[in-house]
């Protein structure tokens, strides 16, 4: 002690201010500085002891990273399926429609909530998951198949039930939609649970169709039950998410491992940790969980930046393109009489994002505009010096002035036309001879022209035989289908045609189509590429449609001449290519405005209303009359609500208990460096005199049971 105080004074905390107690330094410096990292300072040198002392230590430190590895080692060659990660996948998914909606005639009742209402649960992390469905290889064959069982017996399958009762909250199902049933569906969703309906894959690029669906990976008994469940999805409340995605080879493959993995599950509960030497408990709650989370919207993306939806209350702005070619003037003065075209141009599905209607009505469009490119040339006489129309009299406008009408709002009640009919003068309204309205025109080469009777108008009797006989000629059937149209208030038309026939103009609706029933019940979000028939179709359905409606406008009666011919005839590169736009541009009306603020912030173009401007451009250079007529749709009866695609990512999620053991474990590891530094000698103590006084209240609690029973 001696020898400490003639050491040199030092800085630090031995080395205590003047005022400080000279007995509290030595005291502090007897117990600190002797053993500090090994350096004796009394003598101011190393000892071999010390330098044996700081070894220690550092294997002290070294140790658990050393054990640490050697686990992690071990782990991956005898647990492996504990220790690998899923790589991740990210993918567009599409919300399902969601609006709210009152009776007609109730507009003080509360509106009904319809569609999937719970895409913020997409904000957190949902387990993946999927359910088995016994006999799915019958199952899969659709509505009709042979072996199906019926929805409200598959509910009553123990298998199925057995997974129903075992649902989580925080789980999201995966289906292929063209194979899951519909009252699977529905039970989740009435369980608010989250869906995720894999659509099958799109087109490869080498195909000039990318980005569209694959139309021959769909059977016919598939669309059927897409069809079904869309019908239903779009009926129904759900509270849980529901979001479509298209199947990539990632999402195929994370859904087949999920099958089999509830398959093995199934057979034997204790399957999925059998190989591992952990308990069940304690692997339940480390083994990794595959989810699906949402994330941002890429950059590039027009809608990048919106995570939340919004609530559609202000009027939808509509915008109808029309174009006229002027007839020869008749002999007795007066304008010519007129025969208009019309097809609606905006597409509906249960999935707003995913509403191309490549066929409803994008074949409907491409065949107007491809009408009014003949009839253009034919009008001017362009190119008709050699050809036998020439001959027949058709280097001039007919005798019938053609009106085409592109109009938007089909999905609501064909809201365009009527919003038309509304705008335009009365004494145009009654120089209209016909209105042939054109609805989903290429799916089939039957063909059904639905009126609300048979008119016996002479003009109009002569329409349509020239119409049936240029069918006839190539090789198409022709139906006449004549309904009586129900009028109520609000007009709820299942046709384009019946909003002209209520205002006193005789009108029809050339479709492939044999039944009604409106938009919604028409419209599929499998309707996004049209299929090789289709187009073939479509081409011999312009041919005949101009072919009859050249011989009635300019009166020839004689169908051994060819009026549409030479350059004139359909160019099946047009259509294709109004086909191929329409498959690009999803076209559902009460977005169209949401998407465009949505790009113009992002300072890009939204592919929904580009289409309204390419087909005002384009038919502008055919008929230089073209105009556009805006309109303004109140959203009274029905108020959509706007939510934007999703960017969803396949993560790799822990349970809690992993989180606390990895705290643990930390708090651990730093308990372990410390002391290894500071010494055991501070710790062992305190452990003993902690285990001495718990054993002493035991031994204490135990002598006082005896002595109590005594009394």
């Amino acid at each position: 002690m001696e020898q400490i105080s003639r050491l040199t004074p030092r800085v630090g905390l031995c080395a205590p201010a003047e005022d400080s107690s000279t007995k509290w330094g030595r005291r502090l410096c007897d117990h600190v500085w002797p053993t500090s990292f090994g350096r004796d300072k009394t003598h101011e040198r190393w000892t071999s002891a010390s330098v044996a002392s700081l070894a220690r230590r550092q294997a002290a430190v070294l140790y658990p990273v050393v054990l640490l590895g050697i686990a992690i080692l071990f782990a991956r060659s005898h647990f492996l399926t504990f220790a690998q990660a899923s790589p991740a996948v990210d993918f567009e998914a599409f919300p399902l429609l969601q609006y709210e909606t009152s009776s007609a005639g109730m507009s003080k009742a509360a509106p009904v909530m319809l569609g999937a209402w719970g895409s913020s649960a997409l904000n957190g992390a949902l387990a993946a998951a999927t359910v088995i469905v016994a006999d799915s290889g019958q199952q899969s064959e659709g509505p009709g198949g042979e072996g199906q069982a019926p929805d409200e017996k598959l509910l009553e399958h123990p298998l199925l039930q057995q997974q129903l009762r075992s649902l989580s909250k925080k789980n999201i199902y995966i289906f292929r939609a063209t194979h899951v049933p519909v009252a699977l569906v529905d039970a989740l969703l009435d369980r608010a649970q989250n869906v995720l309906l894999l659509l099958p894959p799109r087109a490869p690029e080498e195909t000039g169709e990318s980005g569209a669906l694959d139309e021959a990976q769909v059977s016919e008994a598939e669309r059927k039950r897409v069809y079904a469940l869309e019908q239903r999805l779009i009926t129904r409340f759900s509270a849980g998410a529901c979001v479509f995605a298209f199947e990539t080879p990632e999402l195929a493959t994370l859904y087949e491992e999920l099958r089999e993995q509830q398959t093995r599950f199934l057979a034997n509960p204790n399957s999925l940790y059998a190989n591992s030497l952990l308990p069940a408990f304690l692997y339940k709650g480390l083994a990794p969980t595959v989810s699906i989370q949402r994330g941002p919207l890429p950059p590039s993306h027009f809608a990048a930046g919106l995570q939340s939806a919004s609530r559609l209350s202000a009027p939808l702005q509509g915008r109808n393109v029309f174009a006229w070619l002027p007839g020869r003037r008749p002999q007795e003065g007066g304008a010519a009489p007129t025969i208009a075209i019309v097809a609606h141009y905006d597409a509906f599905a249960a999935v707003p994002h995913l509403a191309f209607g490549a066929e409803g009505n994008g074949s409907g469009v491409a065949a107007l505009m491809e009408l009014a490119r003949i009839f253009s040339r034919l009008y001017s006489g362009a190119d008709q010096e050699d050809s036998q129309s020439a001959k027949a009299g058709s280097r001039e406008p007919g005798n019938y002035s053609l009106l085409f009408l592109l109009a938007d709002a089909g999905a609501a009640d064909f809201a365009g036309a009527a919003q038309w009919l509304a705008k335009t003068e009365p004494r145009i309204l009654e120089s209209i001879t016909y209105v042939l309205c054109l609805d989903d025109i290429a799916a089939s080469p039957q063909l059904y022209l639905h009126t609300a009777k048979k008119y016996k108008e002479p003009r109009v009797r002569k329409l349509l035989q020239s119409l049936e006989t240029a069918f006839v000629q190539s090789d198409l059937l022709l139906t006449l289908d004549p309904r009586k149209i129900v009028v109520q208030t609000p007009p709820k038309p299942f046709w384009a045609h019946e909003h002209f026939t209520m205002k006193k103009v005789i009108a029809g609706t050339l479709s492939s189509k044999p039944h009604g029933g409106g938009l919604w019940v028409r419209s599929s979000i499998l309707d996004q590429n049209s299929s090789a028939k289709s187009r073939e179709n479509l081409l011999r359905v312009v041919g005949a449609l101009a072919e009859g409606l050249a011989h009635f406008v300019y009166e020839v009666d004689d169908f051994s001449v060819n009026i549409i011919e030479g350059s004139n005839r359909p160019l099946a590169s047009f259509l294709h290519s109004w086909l191929s736009l329409a498959s690009r541009s999803p076209r559902f009306y009460a977005f169209r405005q949401a998407d465009k603020n949505a790009a113009k912030r992002n300072q890009t173009h939204a592919p929904s209303g580009a289409f309204a401007d390419e087909l005002h451009a384009r038919l502008e250079k055919l008929v230089p009359s073209a105009q556009s007529q805006t309109f303004s749709l109140p959203a009274s009866g029905t108020v959509f609500t706007y939510e934007p695609p999703m960017f969803l990512s396949v993560i790799e999620t822990r349970p809690v208990l992993f989180d606390i053991l990895c705290l643990f474990a930390a708090v651990a590891y730093c308990f372990t460096i410390y002391y290894s530094i500071v010494g055991w000698h501070f710790v062992l103590p305190a452990i003993s005199n902690l285990t001495a006084s718990v054993g002493a209240l035991v031994a204490g609690a135990g002598h006082e049971r005896p002595s109590r029973k005594a009394a």
